[in-house]
């Protein structure tokens, strides 16, 4: 099986045949995800388990002069899915096109158009089903629960759309998907917007931190410290009295902390153990 599609950026930096190469990346690995939790959902009939990839070779081949616009192969890797892409038959691209209409429709808020999408999907893969003589008698009665594995599965959809509009307001201004003869998927610099503040906090394991205080908060219990990592400050919620003798002082301190992250970016630490001064503030 190969099927293609076409990426496309443009505005920005795009109007001159560039993108930034970190952010186009990330456009490209979360579209990657993306493909491959609609193919796992709708040929074993299940949620995809977390960092599991279907066994399918997405190649973006060379950019094509103008914008940047890729196009993007997909193939089956032979004899690891039972039934393959088959699953939407001729309607492959219909379905990929509406699953990624309904994803940029649920995660900017469009929840009624959302729900369309996906019974639409399930359908076509209900449709191809009833032809495919293969499927077996269990597989086909689990058919008819494809559109609600869809619909519970769109809020963990999240990162990767966070990843595929990546470059949209920050280096282009519009990201463009679409499959021959389909409708064609846009989203703007609204849409990204919307996508990244709608994504939900990452938090991390218990982390051991060196930061740099610079002030205690008294009305709102918050240190004030340096960025960890970027240039700036970042209020951290603290729990006791320590921190306010060491942000003072504007002392280097040594902490466990949790991080949250929302769309890449840190947002917030919460520190839960001071672990003492560092020497001397800088």
């Amino acid at each position: 099986m190969s099927d293609t599609f076409i990426i496309k950026y443009d505005g920005g930096d795009a109007d001159s045949h560039a993108i930034d190469m970190r952010l186009l990346g990330e456009s490209l690995q979360g579209i990657d995800r993306l493909i491959s939790d609609l193919l796992i959902i709708g040929v074993e009939q299940r949620l995809p388990k977390k960092g599991e990839r279907a066994p399918l070779v997405v190649k973006a081949h060379e950019p094509q002069s103008g914008t940047v616009t890729i196009p993007v192969t997909i193939q089956e890797a032979a004899g690891l899915f039972q039934i393959g892409w088959q699953i939407f038959g001729p309607n492959g691209a219909d379905a990929l096109t509406t699953w990624f209409r309904g994803l940029l429709a649920y995660h900017t808020g469009k929840t009624s158009e959302a729900e369309q999408a996906m019974q639409h999907v399930a359908n076509m893969a209900q449709r191809q089903a009833d032809l495919f003589q293969q499927v077996e008698d269990h597989r086909h009665t689990e058919m008819m629960g494809m559109q609600a594995l869809l619909m519970h599965h769109l809020p963990k959809t999240s990162a990767p759309m966070v990843q595929a509009v990546a470059p949209v307001g920050r280096t282009v201004k519009r990201l463009w998907f679409w499959a021959p003869k389909q409708e064609r998927i846009e989203a703007t610099e609204r849409d990204a917007e919307i996508i990244r503040a709608k994504a939900e906090l990452e938090w991390t394991d218990l982390t051991r931190l060196s930061l740099q205080t610079d002030g205690y908060v008294f009305h709102n219990r918050k240190l004030s410290v340096v960025h960890p990592f970027r240039t700036g400050f970042f209020n951290a919620e603290v729990e006791n009295n320590p921190y306010a003798v060491a942000g003072a002082k504007k002392a280097m301190i040594s902490v466990d902390a949790k991080l949250a992250y929302r769309a890449g970016d840190l947002e917030r630490i919460v520190i839960l153990n001071f672990g003492g001064e560092i020497g001397d503030a800088a």
